[in-house]
Protein backbone atom coordinates (compact mmCIF):
# COMPACT_ATOMS: atom_id res chain seq x y z
CA UNK A 1 0.00 0.00 0.00
CA UNK A 2 1.17 3.52 -0.74
CA UNK A 3 2.87 5.18 2.22
CA UNK A 4 1.40 8.18 4.00
CA UNK A 5 2.86 11.37 2.55
CA UNK A 6 3.45 14.69 4.21
CA UNK A 7 0.44 17.01 3.96
CA UNK A 8 0.60 19.79 1.40
CA UNK A 9 1.56 23.20 2.74
CA UNK A 10 -0.23 26.48 2.03
CA UNK A 11 -1.11 26.71 -1.64
CA UNK A 12 1.06 29.20 -3.56
CA UNK A 13 -0.76 32.10 -5.18
CA UNK A 14 -0.31 34.38 -8.17
CA UNK A 15 -2.65 36.72 -10.04
CA UNK A 16 -4.79 36.42 -13.14
CA UNK A 17 -2.45 38.34 -15.41
CA UNK A 18 0.65 36.34 -14.49
CA UNK A 19 -1.39 33.15 -15.03
CA UNK A 20 -2.15 34.32 -18.59
CA UNK A 21 -5.74 35.48 -18.01
CA UNK A 22 -7.32 38.86 -18.65
CA UNK A 23 -8.52 40.19 -15.26
CA UNK A 24 -11.33 42.25 -16.80
CA UNK A 25 -12.66 39.25 -18.74
CA UNK A 26 -12.37 37.05 -15.67
CA UNK A 27 -14.50 39.63 -13.85
CA UNK A 28 -17.49 38.43 -15.89
CA UNK A 29 -17.74 35.52 -13.45
CA UNK A 30 -18.56 37.73 -10.48
CA UNK A 31 -20.85 39.98 -12.50
CA UNK A 32 -22.85 37.15 -14.07
CA UNK A 33 -23.26 35.08 -10.92
CA UNK A 34 -23.84 38.15 -8.81
CA UNK A 35 -26.96 38.75 -10.89
CA UNK A 36 -27.96 35.08 -10.60
CA UNK A 37 -27.62 35.07 -6.82
CA UNK A 38 -29.09 38.55 -6.42
CA UNK A 39 -32.06 37.59 -8.58
CA UNK A 40 -32.86 34.52 -6.50
CA UNK A 41 -31.92 32.00 -9.20
CA UNK A 42 -29.07 30.57 -7.11
CA UNK A 43 -28.61 30.66 -3.35
CA UNK A 44 -24.82 30.82 -3.52
CA UNK A 45 -21.74 30.33 -5.67
CA UNK A 46 -18.06 29.79 -5.00
CA UNK A 47 -15.11 29.09 -7.26
CA UNK A 48 -11.33 28.80 -7.39
CA UNK A 49 -8.83 28.65 -10.26
CA UNK A 50 -5.21 27.53 -10.31
CA UNK A 51 -2.62 27.21 -13.06
CA UNK A 52 0.81 25.59 -12.94
CA UNK A 53 0.42 24.94 -9.24
CA UNK A 54 -0.56 28.49 -8.27
CA UNK A 55 -4.00 29.77 -7.25
CA UNK A 56 -4.81 32.93 -9.19
CA UNK A 57 -8.52 33.57 -8.63
CA UNK A 58 -11.12 32.85 -5.95
CA UNK A 59 -14.59 34.08 -5.16
CA UNK A 60 -17.74 33.33 -3.21
CA UNK A 61 -21.13 34.96 -2.81
CA UNK A 62 -24.61 34.35 -1.50
CA UNK A 63 -25.96 32.54 1.51
CA UNK A 64 -25.17 29.30 3.26
CA UNK A 65 -28.61 29.69 4.84
CA UNK A 66 -30.92 32.16 3.11
CA UNK A 67 -33.53 31.97 5.84
CA UNK A 68 -31.18 33.13 8.60
CA UNK A 69 -28.97 35.29 6.40
CA UNK A 70 -25.84 33.25 7.17
CA UNK A 71 -23.41 34.01 4.32
CA UNK A 72 -21.20 31.69 2.30
CA UNK A 73 -17.62 31.79 3.58
CA UNK A 74 -14.37 30.67 1.99
CA UNK A 75 -14.36 27.58 4.24
CA UNK A 76 -18.04 26.63 3.86
CA UNK A 77 -18.68 22.90 3.55
CA UNK A 78 -20.79 21.50 0.70
CA UNK A 79 -22.30 18.12 -0.15
CA UNK A 80 -20.22 16.92 -3.09
CA UNK A 81 -22.68 14.21 -4.12
CA UNK A 82 -21.57 12.56 -7.40
CA UNK A 83 -18.30 14.49 -7.50
CA UNK A 84 -17.35 11.74 -5.03
CA UNK A 85 -17.00 9.37 -8.00
CA UNK A 86 -13.77 11.05 -9.10
CA UNK A 87 -12.22 10.37 -5.69
CA UNK A 88 -13.20 6.73 -6.06
CA UNK A 89 -11.48 6.58 -9.45
CA UNK A 90 -8.30 7.84 -7.81
CA UNK A 91 -8.70 5.27 -5.02
CA UNK A 92 -8.83 2.53 -7.64
CA UNK A 93 -5.61 3.78 -9.23
CA UNK A 94 -3.87 3.89 -5.84
CA UNK A 95 -4.63 0.17 -5.47
CA UNK A 96 -3.56 -0.55 -9.04
CA UNK A 97 -0.22 1.18 -8.42
CA UNK A 98 0.25 -0.87 -5.26
CA UNK A 99 -0.32 -4.07 -7.26
CA UNK A 100 -3.34 -5.01 -5.16
CA UNK A 101 -5.91 -4.96 -7.96
CA UNK A 102 -5.98 -4.87 -11.75
CA UNK A 103 -8.67 -3.15 -13.79
CA UNK A 104 -9.49 -6.40 -15.57
CA UNK A 105 -10.05 -8.28 -12.27
CA UNK A 106 -13.48 -9.87 -11.84
CA UNK A 107 -15.67 -8.13 -9.28
CA UNK A 108 -16.98 -11.51 -8.11
CA UNK A 109 -13.46 -12.43 -7.00
CA UNK A 110 -13.84 -9.75 -4.31
CA UNK A 111 -17.63 -9.64 -3.85
CA UNK A 112 -18.97 -13.17 -4.50
CA UNK A 113 -22.56 -11.90 -4.65
CA UNK A 114 -21.76 -10.59 -8.15
CA UNK A 115 -21.23 -14.09 -9.54
CA UNK A 116 -24.00 -15.51 -11.74
CA UNK A 117 -25.79 -12.21 -12.36
CA UNK A 118 -29.07 -12.04 -14.26
CA UNK A 119 -30.01 -9.46 -16.93
CA UNK A 120 -33.52 -8.02 -17.14
CA UNK A 121 -35.29 -8.31 -20.51
CA UNK A 122 -38.87 -7.64 -21.52
CA UNK A 123 -39.49 -11.38 -21.62
CA UNK A 124 -37.82 -12.21 -18.30
CA UNK A 125 -34.43 -12.61 -16.65
CA UNK A 126 -31.56 -14.25 -18.52
CA UNK A 127 -28.09 -15.22 -17.24
CA UNK A 128 -25.37 -12.65 -17.89
CA UNK A 129 -22.87 -13.95 -20.44
CA UNK A 130 -20.05 -11.62 -19.33
CA UNK A 131 -18.52 -11.37 -15.88
CA UNK A 132 -18.30 -7.84 -14.42
CA UNK A 133 -14.79 -6.37 -14.12
CA UNK A 134 -13.42 -3.43 -12.15
CA UNK A 135 -13.06 -1.63 -15.49
CA UNK A 136 -16.82 -1.99 -15.93
CA UNK A 137 -17.38 -0.48 -12.47
CA UNK A 138 -15.38 2.70 -12.97
CA UNK A 139 -16.83 3.37 -16.44
CA UNK A 140 -20.52 2.62 -15.71
CA UNK A 141 -20.57 -0.31 -18.14
CA UNK A 142 -21.31 -3.04 -15.60
CA UNK A 143 -25.07 -3.21 -16.12
CA UNK A 144 -26.09 -1.53 -12.87
CA UNK A 145 -28.29 1.55 -13.10
CA UNK A 146 -29.67 4.37 -10.92
CA UNK A 147 -33.01 5.43 -9.53
CA UNK A 148 -32.59 8.67 -11.49
CA UNK A 149 -34.14 6.87 -14.45
CA UNK A 150 -37.57 5.39 -15.11
CA UNK A 151 -38.01 1.67 -15.74
CA UNK A 152 -38.54 -1.68 -14.03
CA UNK A 153 -34.95 -2.11 -12.81
CA UNK A 154 -34.51 1.47 -11.50
CA UNK A 155 -37.86 1.03 -9.74
CA UNK A 156 -36.40 -1.98 -7.91
CA UNK A 157 -33.48 0.19 -6.78
CA UNK A 158 -35.85 2.74 -5.33
CA UNK A 159 -37.96 0.08 -3.65
CA UNK A 160 -34.82 -1.19 -1.92
CA UNK A 161 -33.46 2.21 -0.87
CA UNK A 162 -30.61 2.04 -3.38
CA UNK A 163 -30.19 5.64 -4.46
CA UNK A 164 -26.86 7.25 -3.61
CA UNK A 165 -27.09 10.82 -2.44
CA UNK A 166 -30.04 10.07 -0.16
CA UNK A 167 -30.40 9.38 3.55
CA UNK A 168 -32.12 6.09 2.76
CA UNK A 169 -28.95 4.82 1.06
CA UNK A 170 -26.83 5.32 4.19
CA UNK A 171 -27.62 1.78 5.26
CA UNK A 172 -26.08 -0.33 8.06
CA UNK A 173 -22.87 -1.15 6.17
CA UNK A 174 -21.35 -0.78 2.74
CA UNK A 175 -21.12 -4.57 2.51
CA UNK A 176 -24.90 -4.87 2.95
CA UNK A 177 -25.56 -2.07 0.46
CA UNK A 178 -23.40 -3.71 -2.20
CA UNK A 179 -24.84 -7.19 -1.62
CA UNK A 180 -28.32 -5.70 -2.05
CA UNK A 181 -27.22 -4.19 -5.37
CA UNK A 182 -25.95 -7.60 -6.47
CA UNK A 183 -29.29 -9.21 -5.61
CA UNK A 184 -31.11 -7.19 -8.29
CA UNK A 185 -31.05 -7.84 -12.05
CA UNK A 186 -28.72 -5.95 -14.38
CA UNK A 187 -30.23 -3.50 -16.82
CA UNK A 188 -27.86 -4.59 -19.63
CA UNK A 189 -25.23 -7.20 -20.42
CA UNK A 190 -21.91 -6.03 -18.85
CA UNK A 191 -19.69 -4.19 -21.31
CA UNK A 192 -22.41 -3.60 -23.90
CA UNK A 193 -23.99 -0.32 -22.75
CA UNK A 194 -23.21 2.78 -20.70
CA UNK A 195 -25.65 3.41 -17.86
CA UNK A 196 -24.99 5.98 -15.14
CA UNK A 197 -24.99 3.75 -12.09
CA UNK A 198 -24.15 2.77 -8.53
CA UNK A 199 -20.93 1.08 -9.64
CA UNK A 200 -18.61 3.33 -7.62
CA UNK A 201 -20.28 2.14 -4.42
CA UNK A 202 -19.18 -1.37 -5.37
CA UNK A 203 -15.66 -0.09 -5.98
CA UNK A 204 -15.59 1.41 -2.49
CA UNK A 205 -16.43 -2.00 -1.07
CA UNK A 206 -13.60 -3.60 -3.05
CA UNK A 207 -11.22 -1.00 -1.59
CA UNK A 208 -12.38 -2.00 1.89
CA UNK A 209 -11.83 -5.70 1.18
CA UNK A 210 -8.39 -5.27 -0.37
CA UNK A 211 -7.01 -2.68 2.05
CA UNK A 212 -8.61 -4.00 5.25
CA UNK A 213 -9.71 -0.43 6.02
CA UNK A 214 -13.08 1.26 6.10
CA UNK A 215 -13.44 3.23 2.87
CA UNK A 216 -13.50 6.57 4.69
CA UNK A 217 -10.28 5.70 6.50
CA UNK A 218 -8.58 4.59 3.28
CA UNK A 219 -9.39 7.88 1.55
CA UNK A 220 -8.25 9.91 4.55
CA UNK A 221 -4.94 8.07 4.84
CA UNK A 222 -4.00 7.80 1.18
CA UNK A 223 -5.63 10.89 -0.37
CA UNK A 224 -7.09 13.54 1.95
CA UNK A 225 -4.18 13.73 4.42
CA UNK A 226 -1.45 13.77 1.74
CA UNK A 227 -3.00 16.68 -0.20
CA UNK A 228 -4.00 18.59 2.94
CA UNK A 229 -7.79 18.28 2.68
CA UNK A 230 -8.90 18.05 6.34
CA UNK A 231 -12.54 18.99 5.80
CA UNK A 232 -13.39 16.29 3.24
CA UNK A 233 -15.17 13.21 4.51
CA UNK A 234 -18.36 11.20 4.61
CA UNK A 235 -19.77 13.26 7.46
CA UNK A 236 -19.24 16.69 9.04
CA UNK A 237 -18.26 16.55 12.75
CA UNK A 238 -20.39 18.45 15.27
CA UNK A 239 -17.81 21.21 15.74
CA UNK A 240 -17.78 21.98 11.97
CA UNK A 241 -21.49 21.83 11.23
CA UNK A 242 -21.86 25.60 11.58
CA UNK A 243 -19.97 25.77 8.27
CA UNK A 244 -22.31 23.40 6.42
CA UNK A 245 -24.25 24.90 3.50
CA UNK A 246 -27.98 24.26 3.41
CA UNK A 247 -29.19 22.26 0.42
CA UNK A 248 -31.72 23.97 -1.84
CA UNK A 249 -33.88 22.85 -4.74
CA UNK A 250 -34.64 24.93 -7.84
CA UNK A 251 -38.31 25.03 -8.76
CA UNK A 252 -38.62 24.43 -12.52
CA UNK A 253 -41.90 26.27 -13.03
CA UNK A 254 -41.48 29.27 -10.72
CA UNK A 255 -37.73 29.71 -10.90
CA UNK A 256 -37.66 30.05 -7.13
CA UNK A 257 -35.61 28.25 -4.50
CA UNK A 258 -36.65 26.31 -1.43
CA UNK A 259 -34.84 24.17 1.09
CA UNK A 260 -34.49 20.62 -0.21
CA UNK A 261 -36.01 18.39 2.45
CA UNK A 262 -37.38 15.60 0.24
CA UNK A 263 -36.43 14.18 -3.16
CA UNK A 264 -38.52 12.20 -5.63
CA UNK A 265 -37.16 9.80 -8.25
CA UNK A 266 -37.28 9.62 -11.17
CA UNK A 267 -39.85 12.45 -11.37
CA UNK A 268 -42.50 14.13 -9.20
CA UNK A 269 -44.91 11.46 -8.06
CA UNK A 270 -42.17 8.89 -7.52
CA UNK A 271 -41.08 7.47 -4.16
CA UNK A 272 -40.07 9.99 -1.54
CA UNK A 273 -36.44 10.06 -0.42
CA UNK A 274 -34.48 12.47 1.75
CA UNK A 275 -31.18 14.22 1.03
CA UNK A 276 -27.90 12.72 2.16
CA UNK A 277 -27.39 13.26 5.90
CA UNK A 278 -23.83 14.46 6.42
CA UNK A 279 -24.35 15.51 10.04
CA UNK A 280 -23.62 12.02 11.41
CA UNK A 281 -21.38 9.12 10.47
CA UNK A 282 -23.17 6.92 7.94
CA UNK A 283 -23.34 3.17 8.00
CA UNK A 284 -22.12 2.99 4.41
CA UNK A 285 -19.37 5.21 2.97
CA UNK A 286 -20.88 5.58 -0.50
CA UNK A 287 -18.15 5.95 -3.12
CA UNK A 288 -20.49 7.44 -5.67
CA UNK A 289 -22.14 10.30 -3.80
CA UNK A 290 -21.31 10.41 -0.09
CA UNK A 291 -18.60 13.02 0.44
CA UNK A 292 -18.76 16.58 1.75
CA UNK A 293 -15.94 19.11 1.50
CA UNK A 294 -14.79 22.67 0.88
CA UNK A 295 -13.80 24.52 -2.27
CA UNK A 296 -10.18 24.58 -1.09
CA UNK A 297 -10.12 20.84 -0.41
CA UNK A 298 -11.50 20.01 -3.86
CA UNK A 299 -9.15 22.52 -5.48
CA UNK A 300 -6.23 20.65 -3.90
CA UNK A 301 -7.60 17.41 -5.36
CA UNK A 302 -7.91 19.01 -8.82
CA UNK A 303 -4.44 20.57 -8.56
CA UNK A 304 -2.98 17.18 -7.65
CA UNK A 305 -4.46 15.73 -10.84
CA UNK A 306 -3.33 18.74 -12.88
CA UNK A 307 0.12 18.18 -11.36
CA UNK A 308 0.14 14.64 -12.80
CA UNK A 309 -0.44 13.06 -9.41
CA UNK A 310 1.53 15.45 -7.18
CA UNK A 311 0.69 18.51 -5.12
CA UNK A 312 3.78 20.22 -3.84
CA UNK A 313 6.00 17.56 -2.26
CA UNK A 314 3.09 15.14 -1.81
CA UNK A 315 2.67 12.51 -4.51
CA UNK A 316 -0.58 10.50 -4.61
CA UNK A 317 -0.24 8.89 -8.05
CA UNK A 318 2.42 8.40 -10.68
CA UNK A 319 2.01 10.47 -13.86
CA UNK A 320 1.21 7.35 -15.88
CA UNK A 321 -1.58 6.50 -13.42
CA UNK A 322 -3.20 9.91 -13.93
CA UNK A 323 -2.93 9.38 -17.69
CA UNK A 324 -4.72 6.05 -17.29
CA UNK A 325 -7.35 7.62 -15.04
CA UNK A 326 -8.29 10.18 -17.70
CA UNK A 327 -8.06 7.89 -20.70
CA UNK A 328 -11.43 7.65 -22.47
CA UNK A 329 -12.67 4.09 -22.26
CA UNK A 330 -16.27 4.09 -23.54
CA UNK A 331 -16.51 5.70 -26.99
CA UNK A 332 -13.97 3.39 -28.62
CA UNK A 333 -15.98 0.39 -27.41
CA UNK A 334 -19.58 1.59 -27.68
CA UNK A 335 -19.55 4.56 -30.09
CA UNK A 336 -19.70 8.34 -29.76
CA UNK A 337 -23.37 8.39 -28.68
CA UNK A 338 -22.94 5.90 -25.83
CA UNK A 339 -23.05 8.50 -23.04
CA UNK A 340 -26.17 10.35 -24.08
CA UNK A 341 -28.09 8.98 -21.08
CA UNK A 342 -27.07 11.29 -18.25
CA UNK A 343 -29.22 12.25 -15.23
CA UNK A 344 -30.80 15.64 -14.59
CA UNK A 345 -31.02 16.54 -18.29
CA UNK A 346 -27.29 16.70 -18.84
CA UNK A 347 -26.15 15.14 -22.10
CA UNK A 348 -22.88 13.35 -22.68
CA UNK A 349 -22.35 14.79 -26.16
CA UNK A 350 -18.67 15.06 -27.06
CA UNK A 351 -17.68 13.28 -23.86
CA UNK A 352 -16.04 9.99 -22.93
CA UNK A 353 -15.58 8.19 -19.61
CA UNK A 354 -12.34 7.55 -17.81
CA UNK A 355 -11.99 5.99 -14.37
CA UNK A 356 -14.60 7.92 -12.42
CA UNK A 357 -14.13 11.07 -14.52
CA UNK A 358 -15.69 12.44 -17.71
CA UNK A 359 -13.24 13.29 -20.50
CA UNK A 360 -13.76 15.81 -23.32
CA UNK A 361 -13.24 14.03 -26.65
CA UNK A 362 -14.98 16.52 -28.99
CA UNK A 363 -14.80 20.05 -27.53
CA UNK A 364 -16.95 21.54 -30.26
CA UNK A 365 -19.88 19.36 -29.14
CA UNK A 366 -19.45 19.41 -25.35
CA UNK A 367 -21.69 21.75 -23.37
CA UNK A 368 -18.75 22.76 -21.17
CA UNK A 369 -15.85 24.70 -22.60
CA UNK A 370 -13.02 22.36 -21.65
CA UNK A 371 -10.28 21.72 -24.18
CA UNK A 372 -9.46 18.38 -25.77
CA UNK A 373 -8.52 15.89 -23.06
CA UNK A 374 -9.93 17.97 -20.20
CA UNK A 375 -11.55 15.88 -17.52
CA UNK A 376 -13.99 16.56 -14.73
CA UNK A 377 -16.87 15.34 -12.65
CA UNK A 378 -19.70 16.96 -10.75
CA UNK A 379 -22.62 16.40 -8.44
CA UNK A 380 -26.34 17.01 -8.78
CA UNK A 381 -26.24 19.88 -6.26
CA UNK A 382 -23.97 21.89 -8.57
CA UNK A 383 -20.48 20.96 -7.36
CA UNK A 384 -17.90 20.50 -10.11
CA UNK A 385 -14.15 20.32 -10.62
CA UNK A 386 -12.27 20.13 -13.88
CA UNK A 387 -8.69 19.83 -15.06
CA UNK A 388 -7.20 20.88 -18.39
CA UNK A 389 -3.90 18.98 -18.54
CA UNK A 390 -2.53 20.86 -21.56
CA UNK A 391 -2.96 24.20 -19.78
CA UNK A 392 -2.05 22.82 -16.32
CA UNK A 393 -5.36 24.38 -15.24
CA UNK A 394 -7.44 23.26 -12.25
CA UNK A 395 -10.87 24.73 -11.54
CA UNK A 396 -13.61 24.28 -8.95
CA UNK A 397 -17.16 25.62 -9.15
CA UNK A 398 -19.71 25.14 -6.35
CA UNK A 399 -23.29 25.91 -5.65
CA UNK A 400 -25.67 23.88 -3.48
CA UNK A 401 -28.82 23.56 -5.54
CA UNK A 402 -30.50 20.35 -6.66
CA UNK A 403 -31.27 20.99 -10.34
CA UNK A 404 -29.69 20.35 -13.71
CA UNK A 405 -26.09 21.48 -13.05
CA UNK A 406 -25.43 22.47 -16.68
CA UNK A 407 -27.03 25.97 -16.61
CA UNK A 408 -24.98 26.85 -13.54
CA UNK A 409 -21.60 25.49 -14.58
CA UNK A 410 -21.46 25.92 -18.37
CA UNK A 411 -21.28 29.76 -18.32
CA UNK A 412 -18.48 29.59 -15.75
CA UNK A 413 -16.30 27.32 -17.88
CA UNK A 414 -16.81 29.53 -20.93
CA UNK A 415 -15.96 32.68 -18.99
CA UNK A 416 -12.70 31.05 -17.86
CA UNK A 417 -11.61 30.09 -21.38
CA UNK A 418 -12.72 33.46 -22.79
CA UNK A 419 -10.53 35.17 -20.20
CA UNK A 420 -7.61 32.95 -21.19
CA UNK A 421 -8.05 33.83 -24.87
CA UNK A 422 -8.29 37.51 -24.00
CA UNK A 423 -5.15 37.26 -21.90
CA UNK A 424 -3.28 35.55 -24.72
CA UNK A 425 -4.34 38.24 -27.17
CA UNK A 426 -2.79 41.08 -25.17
Amino acid sequence: MATLLEPAVQLPTSNARSAGFCPDALGRIDRFYGEMVGGGLMPNMAYALARKGQVFARGHMGWADRETGRPIEADSIYRLLSLTKAYSGVAAMILVEAGLIRVDDLVADYVPAFANMKVWTETGLVPARTAITIDHLVTHMLGLTSGFFAGPVPDLYLANGLQEGTREAQQPTLAEYVDKLASLPLIAEPGTAWNYSEGLAVLGRIVEIVSGMRYADFLKTHLFDPIGAPDTGFFVPDDLQHRLVKLYAAQPFTGGLEECTTMRFPRPGGPTFHPLDVTRQPGADLGGAGLAGTVDDVLRFAMMLAGRGALGEARVLKPESVAELRRGRVIDRLGRHAMMKMPLDERGIGLDMGMGVVVVREPELAIDAGGQGSFSFGGSAGTRFWVDPELELAAVFFTQTISSPAPYFAPFSRFVYDALRAGSAR
